[in-house]
């Protein structure tokens, strides 16, 4: 294999690694907010049962 070839395999790992992370970031920051959300209308609906 050439070396440049090499270095892009390496590059794209890289960048796909890090695709990778920044997604699953998103994800967890999107699911907590989601959390939080339910949590709050739960509230909400528990105060409007009393």
């Amino acid at each position: 294999m050439p070396p440049e070839s090499s270095a892009f395999n390496t590059n794209t790992t890289i960048l796909e690694g890090r695709y990778k992370e920044r997604v699953e970031r998103a994800l967890k920051e999107v699911l907590e907010k989601d959390e939080k959300y339910c949590r709050v209308n739960e509230e909400k609906i528990r105060r409007l049962k009393i």
